[in-house]
């Protein structure tokens, strides 16, 4: 299965689109992952393609360089998961009036999230989700998020189980759609 994950952030980047598509690359391994990305210098994923758009562009010359990039990519993907920020949201609607995509949206974002109860994003964001054919919102950030092992503290082995079950579930649920 090939896959297209679109994400306004990647590490070295912090956030939790960032954290999210660079784990999900990291356990998709067997299958072909692209990440398009804005970013400076992204992190190498084992096994993942990583196609950076510079976020340091005029921001319509970085819109339209996503969006070619996209186009470009999009034709050779069975499924595109996009994470929620009107910076991967548009660019991704206007490639699907052009070409058949399989949509699935991730809301990982929650800043984006409340951004998107008005206006234009609110817009963009109602018409991204009626060609959804799935939508997922994350739990909880402690259950998908890096367990924090430190020294002299307790580690929470029941929340690295959740985590880790949870992830399983999660990537099991993507790639049988």
């Amino acid at each position: 299965m090939q896959l297209l994950l679109l994400a306004p952030l990647f590490p070295p980047d912090t956030g939790d689109p960032a954290e999210y598509t660079k784990e999900l690359c990291l356990r998709l391994q067997g299958h072909i992952v692209t990440a398009l990305i804005y970013g400076h210098l992204p992190e190498a994923v084992l096994g993942a393609q990583i196609v950076a758009v510079d976020k340091r562009q005029w921001l319509p010359k970085r819109l339209f360089s996503y969006t070619l990039a996209l186009y470009k990519h999009v034709r050779t993907a069975d499924v595109v998961i996009v994470n929620n920020a009107p910076s991967t949201e548009l660019p991704l609607l206007l490639v699907s009036l052009f070409l058949p995509v399989k949509i699935i949206l991730c809301e990982s974002d929650m800043l984006a999230q409340k951004s998107a109860a008005k206006g234009f994003y609110h817009f963009l964001h109602t018409i991204l989700v009626r060609r959804c054919i799935k939508i997922i919102t994350l739990p909880d950030e402690r259950v998908y998020k890096r367990a924090e092992f430190l020294p002299f503290s307790e580690n929470d082995l029941k929340q690295a189980t959740e985590r880790e079950t949870w992830w399983r579930t999660h990537v099991s649920e993507l790639i049988t759609i």
